[in-house]
């Protein structure tokens, strides 16, 4: 079990009816559902922002042997264990081989706030042995890296557009990708998800919308 960026801000579950909340601000907050999820073999975090790396839903999740993975400025956040990745690491995680791609801002992108700098944060490709693979692209614009990776079977994309590209360039970043399905994904409202997928669509490409706790199998 693989869990990339598990944390919680409590305002963007307000309508979460499986919502729990363990502490209240300023203390750490956990919001995971009540029911105790499987705790990880691996973690993977994208980079060290509160909505991405919270170091009491990582505890909550692990156990002695679950492996951790993160850039290093999420050590202020995750102490000392971790391990440290950074863009073009490569590494074994859960019976997949993970390798670290960049995430960042850009000048020209359209994202309203440019708080992810080169260097600070990472994606992630996991490759199974099975052959399907998946890439999470962190918090992100558009890259020209995007057209360097294998097309994966999944790529979850981030279509927010303040911290992030927003639906119709990641339409875009969907084209340079070009993964079997496209799910968006660090939006807070239903439109701009719609918005990314029905662009996907119009491209020839399958985009999907998953709803929290809906499953996905891949082949």
């Amino acid at each position: 079990m693989i869990y990339v960026d598990p944390a919680y801000i409590r305002s963007y579950f307000d309508s979460y009816p499986s919502r729990v909340d363990y502490s209240r601000w300023p203390d750490p907050i956990d919001g995971l559902p009540e029911e105790q999820l499987p705790l990880a073999d691996a973690i993977l975090v994208s980079h060290a922002h509160k909505d991405h790396c919270k170091a009491v839903t990582v505890r909550r999740l692990s156990d002695h042997d679950t492996e951790v993975f993160a850039p290093g400025r999420c050590r202020r956040e995750l102490g000392d264990g971790f391990t440290l990745v950074e863009e073009g690491d490569g590494f074994s995680a859960a019976g997949f081989e993970v390798t670290a791609v960049p995430a960042y801002n850009t000048p020209s992108g359209r994202s309203t706030r440019k708080q992810h700098k080169r260097g600070d944060g990472v994606g992630y490709v996991l490759q199974s042995e099975a052959g399907p693979s998946i890439y999470h692209a962190g918090d992100t614009d558009v890259l020209p890296e995007m057209a360097e990776l294998a097309k994966p079977t999944i790529a979850f994309v981030p279509v927010g557009g303040t911290f992030t590209m927003d639906a119709q360039e990641a339409a875009e970043a969907a084209a340079l990708i070009e993964p079997d399905c496209a799910i968006p994904m660090h939006y807070r409202d239903p439109a701009q998800a719609q918005e990314f997928a029905a662009a996907v669509q119009r491209q020839g490409g399958v985009g999907r919308i998953l709803g929290i706790g809906e499953a996905i199998e891949i082949t």
